[in-house]
């Protein structure tokens, strides 16, 4: 699914980053700086909520 949301983004030429568990999303909140977030609320790792 993140894949698919990436592409789809990417063709409407928005920026995108992606993280595969909630240790890269707090790393990528702090250098990529985005104005919005797509977050699943089960990560592998944490719970999106606590993210």
């Amino acid at each position: 699914m993140r894949d698919l949301i990436e592409l789809v983004l990417r063709r409407e030429n928005y920026v995108v980053q992606t993280a595969e568990n909630g240790k890269i999303a707090l790393q990528l909140l702090d250098t990529f700086g985005p104005d919005l977030v797509v977050l699943d609320l089960m990560l592998p790792d944490c719970s999106g909520y606590d993210l």
